[in-house]
């Protein structure tokens, strides 16, 4: 037994857990737009693959991350993010269609962004997304940090 004020060598304080931010997506029949809700983001790493989305960074000395699988396959080569001020995702699908949800399972952090979102009816008076300005995602899977992507260091 340890004696008092002793912390034996195999006993260690747990480590903190990553935060989870709140994700909001809306949809156009050719693409998909997430806006991750922090700011003053450090340390971005960001793996986006054709059915997933891993994502973590520092925001105000806090650890976010999250991993996400797509209802349904994106194309990463026309995909695109920014970092102006939140960090948001233009995700070019690979075919043409609504989707019923952004995930196959229920992802309590995901929200509606219905500030974005159109309904089949008003596809014609909503714009398409504006990605311009954003740095494409390209060759992008697999990869560490994101440096000299939208100003933030790498």
């Amino acid at each position: 037994l340890a004696q008092a004020g002793v912390v034996p060598a195999f006993c260690h304080f747990a480590t903190v857990m990553p935060l989870t931010p709140n994700v909001l997506w809306a949809q156009r029949p050719d693409s998909v737009f997430l806006t991750v809700e922090i700011t003053n983001v450090e340390n971005l790493k960001v793996d986006l693959k054709d059915k997933s989305l891993s994502f973590s960074a520092t925001s105000d000395g806090k650890d976010f991350a999250f991993e996400m699988e797509f209802f349904k396959a994106i194309n990463v080569e026309e995909s695109k993010q920014s970092t102006k001020r939140l960090v948001e995702f233009f995700l070019k699908k690979t075919e043409e269609e609504t989707w019923d949800k952004l995930t196959p399972t229920k992802c309590p952090f995901v929200k509606c962004d219905w500030s974005k979102w159109a309904d089949s009816d008003d596809e014609d008076e909503k714009p398409g997304f504006d990605s311009d300005g954003m740095d494409g995602m390209g060759g992008m899977g697999g990869m560490g940090g994101m440096g000299g992507m939208g100003g933030m260091p790498g």
